[in-house]
This record gives C-alpha cells, structure tokens and sequence, in this order.
C-alpha cells in the first residue's frame, strides 16, 4: 500500500513539473517568436547604420540601398500608371533591340574586312 501511495505521489509531482515547464512545442514557438523578433531588429535600416556599417562595406551598403529605393519606384510606378510603365519598358526594349543590331553590324563590318583582306593576300579565294 505504501508502494502505492508513493508512486502516486511521484506521478502528481512530474505532472506539477510538466505543467510549470508547459508544453515543448508552445516553448519552441515561443522561441521562434523572440528569434524572429530579433531578425526583424537587425534587418531595419537604423540597426544597420549603428553596427553593421563600416568603412569597408559602406559602399556595397549604398549600392544595396540605391538599388532598393529603384525597385521600390518600379513598384510603385508599375502599380499606379501601369501604361506609362510599360511604353517606358517598351521604349527601353526597343533600345536594347537597335543597340545590339548596331553590334552585329559592327561584327559583320569586321568579317567583311577580314574576307577583303584576305582575298588580297591569296588570290585564289
């Protein structure tokens, strides 16, 4: 009877443990929460600037934040006037289309002096 007794005492007493420590999962959420908490803080542009910020990284550092601020203006332009957005990307790939066909005019212009040359060396061709 005393052995009874005692093994129901013991198993109050992890059930009490247990439930002060709480479940494993809520703990890791909870974990996982503070965590995030912290990334978040050390992703803003404040925590940057005060300790991540040296000399050596500064300018990739401007770099990173020019580029961010342009994406955000696509972003912003392509949501609000969505035309005037697209003839600009229109406009530009028409650009890039005449930038390289003047490229490979310039690589035939080559080629073609090549075979001249060529052909004034060895007279047989």
């Amino acid at each position: 009877m005393a052995q009874l007794e005692q093994e129901k005492d013991m198993s109050v007493q992890r059930k009490k443990k247990s439930s002060k420590l709480g479940d494993v999962n809520t703990r890791k959420i909870a974990i996982a929460k503070i965590r995030s908490k912290k990334m978040e803080k050390k992703r803003t542009l404040a925590y940057l600037l005060k300790n991540k910020l040296t000399q050596k990284n500064r300018s990739q550092f401007i770099l990173i934040f020019f580029e961010a601020i342009e994406s955000l203006y696509k972003r912003i332009t392509q949501s609000r006037y969505p035309l005037i957005y697209q003839s600009k990307l229109i406009q530009n790939s028409m650009g890039e289309q005449q930038q390289q066909q003047n490229k490979y005019q310039q690589i035939n212009r080559v080629k073609q002096g090549e075979r001249k040359k060529n052909q004034l060396k060895n007279p047989l061709f």
